[in-house]
């Protein structure tokens, strides 16, 4: 499995990498970075973060869903606002995510949405 993780903490990456052991996980810590990796290859799911440096990540899963319907994005945040997830789902996302999270949760989250993705 191919994986984009867009976020400016090296931190989030390093837990996409840990809880999804055996995909490939290709880092962008900017919209501007994610956007060029999305161009440049094809992902079979995306974790976004909500609030990128220079994009939002709402903006950036609209782009996504422009030319793939199929791919799994999730949307993840640090706040628990309602309106966020409503943003994040309005857009696209197959989920929405509130961090911190661990590893082994993010994992069954992911699992369960690749689950009903089939």
């Amino acid at each position: 499995m191919q994986v984009l993780c867009a976020s400016a903490d090296a931190r989030t990456h390093d837990l996409v990498r840990e809880a999804l052991t055996g995909a490939h996980v290709t880092a962008a810590s900017t919209g501007g970075e994610a956007l060029a990796r999305f161009n440049d290859d094809r992902f079979d799911a995306y974790v976004i973060d909500y609030c990128l440096p220079d994009w939002s990540g709402v903006s950036f899963c609209r782009e996504i869903r422009k030319s793939d319907r199929h791919a799994l994005i999730c949307v993840y945040a640090r706040s628990r606002r309602t309106d966020l997830k409503e943003r994040a789902v309005r857009a696209g996302a197959d989920a929405f995510l509130t961090v911190p999270i661990g590893p082994r949760r993010f994992r069954a989250e992911i699992e369960k949405l690749l689950r009903a993705k089939r």
